[in-house]
């Protein structure tokens, strides 16, 4: 996973989100402190991450009721 400075982000966001999108790598941006760090991913690859979550912990929301 490739890392980059916050600021470096803010420079050249579209860039970036390109990046992320084209290559389908999520990408750490890195603040002063790291309890602000984040990771950026495509919509394609979140999606896939919950499809593959949901899918794990055998919850359909279309076959069974919400615990709440």
């Amino acid at each position: 996973m490739r890392a980059i400075k916050s600021i470096a982000f803010q420079q050249k966001l579209t860039t970036y989100l390109k990046l992320v999108n084209d290559q389908a790598e999520p990408l750490l941006i890195t603040t002063p402190t790291p309890d602000n760090d984040v990771i950026v991913l495509s919509l394609a690859e979140y999606q896939a991450l919950i499809t593959s979550r949901i899918m794990a912990n055998d919850y359909h929301p279309q076959t069974k009721q919400s615990p709440i």
